[in-house]
């Protein structure tokens, strides 16, 4: 499911590199498969594009946190 997902949120991200939910949706799919470093990333790409909106930084809170970084994680939910 989460290895469906992520194919369709990266081939979306092809013809359209800069859509923050794409890249948000990538994200949670990342996360979804315990790849927690890349479900960062992603998240990081998003917020840099639209804003640290609630979802996003929840979104990389949560992958933060599963990472062991959990100080940035609570810097995230403090936002």
């Amino acid at each position: 499911m989460y290895a469906d997902a992520l194919t369709l949120f990266e081939n979306h991200l092809q013809s359209d590199p800069e859509n923050v939910d794409a890249l948000a949706g990538r994200g949670e799919a990342l996360f979804g498969l315990y790849r927690y470093a890349d479900a960062v990333e992603a998240f990081n790409q998003a917020i840099a594009l639209g804003g640290e909106r609630i979802d996003l930084l929840l979104g990389r809170a949560k992958s933060l946190f599963e990472n062991s970084d959990n100080e940035s994680a609570l810097a995230d939910c403090e936002s």
